[in-house]
């Protein structure tokens, strides 16, 4: 699982873009 090593600031950065 890739998500593992990605911090969660990043996931949630991410998530922004998505939504």
């Amino acid at each position: 699982e890739p998500f593992v090593n990605i911090p969660e600031d990043t996931v949630r950065e991410a998530l922004k873009v998505v939504l």
